[in-house]
């Protein structure tokens, strides 16, 4: 099966729950770092590998097994898809945003986005890493927000410095992770050591998803949750 059509069936079947970053994302790492269980067949698809179907074979034995074991098991499997998160530079992110739907003067001013699970807007006021001003389709603008600064702090400034008039759109990648249950922004380790093949899909993936060049068909890889921009009714 392609990896996309097992994630499907995992949240159809609610098996796993989603928290936030994308699911598919998420799958295809674990299935590729478990090359004793899955084979890679290419082009996305995998396979179980003969101790995977004895695996599957025996599953009234594993689900069979007592409270403490099937505990354990489930918290060994958290902490895989935990570090694999964790292992992306983009973690979350926002393209074209329109500039006019966000209240700067509102106190505090929020910059809210919602993801395609829909489990309610988040405020990304507090989000770190890099943006991109756009002028329509054009980038103006690159800048980062690390430290105590924010992207909602940079992009509220250029509401009032030379860059004012000349942008009306933006984009934004987060370094930071959001709680899956409260949607609180929760800041990266600043001594975060980063393997170089995810810095490489990471930065692929924002010039892809940033500037959206007409060769290229897909994101880029191990890349964190696109959120869509959030608008109040009032």
């Amino acid at each position: 099966m392609h990896y996309q059509d097992i994630t499907d069936k995992i949240l159809s079947s609610k098996l796993k729950r989603t928290t936030g970053l994308t699911p598919k994302m998420t799958v295809s790492a674990v299935l590729t770092k478990n090359p004793r269980l899955f084979n890679a067949k290419g082009d996305g698809y995998y396979g179980l590998s003969e101790e995977g179907k004895q695996y599957a074979d025996n599953s009234h034995i594993h689900q069979s097994s007592n409270q403490e074991q099937e505990t354990q098991e489930e918290d060994l499997l958290n902490n895989s898809i935990e570090i694999i998160e964790n292992e992306k530079v983009i973690k979350h992110y926002g393209v074209f945003w329109n500039r006019e739907n966000v209240d700067w003067n509102g106190y505090p001013f929020k910059l809210l986005g919602i993801d395609s699970q829909e489990t309610g807007p988040i405020d990304f006021r507090s989000m770190r890493g890099v943006y991109l001003l756009y002028d329509f389709r054009e980038v103006v603008y690159v800048g980062q927000a690390v430290g105590n600064s924010s992207i909602a702090d940079r992009l509220k400034a250029h509401t009032k410095d030379r860059h004012a008039n000349r942008w009306n759109r933006f984009s934004w990648f987060g370094i930071d992770k959001v709680d899956g249950t409260s949607g609180r922004i929760i800041p990266s380790e600043d001594n975060l050591r980063i393997d170089l093949n995810n810095l490489v899909d990471a930065l692929e993936g924002l010039l892809i998803e940033g500037i959206e060049p007409r060769q290229n068909r897909r994101g880029g890889d191990n890349f964190g949750n696109e959120y869509n921009q959030y608008i109040p009714d009032n």
